[in-house]
């Protein structure tokens, strides 16, 4: 053989080696798109996880600093404005971090808080009649009530840290 047609051989040779690695090159920089992709949602999710599990662990303090009712005993008054006022508290800690709460437990917190507000909304129109034995009639039902809210949030708050940390 001689050079002359040994030579186009080669360079086709080269070629079609050089069309492989090109092809293949492709393909890994396909791969490591993907793969980078795939960090990146990995990297989103986390920040994601990570948010929740800050905000939901300071509103779960939050709660934790403000549990107990004080008892005034001979001053209903003051029993009830203590009340409303951490009421109006753990509403709001309730309206923060139900977005952050999954569908499973928030379920179960919507029907205590729905129960809760029903029983301060019949208080609130015994109030407006001025029917103080109405009144002292659902008051302990509502107190309970409240207490069975602020421990369903505080359950469902600390399922939900928990579910989180897995």
């Amino acid at each position: 053989m001689n050079w002359e047609t040994l030579s186009p051989i080669l360079v086709s040779v080269g070629v079609f080696a050089a069309a492989i690695a090109a092809v293949a090159s492709v393909i890994v920089a396909k791969m490591n798109n993907n793969y980078l992709r795939s960090l990146e949602n990995d990297k989103r999710k986390s920040e994601l996880i990570q948010y929740r599990y800050t905000k939901l662990y300071s509103i779960l303090e939050d709660i934790e600093n403000e549990l107990g009712l004080k008892t005034y005993f001979g001053d209903m008054n003051k029993t009830f404005g203590e009340a409303v006022s951490r009421r109006e508290r753990y509403i709001a800690l309730y309206r923060l971090s139900r977005p952050l709460i999954d569908g499973r437990l928030r379920k179960s917190l919507d029907e205590c808080y729905e129960s809760e507000k029903k029983l301060f909304e019949l208080i609130a129109m015994e109030l407006d009649k001025s029917n103080l034995d109405g009144v002292n009639k659902h008051l302990e039902k509502w107190m309970n009530s409240i207490k069975k809210f602020t421990d369903s949030l505080s359950a469902a708050i600390q399922e939900q840290i928990a579910s989180m940390m897995e």
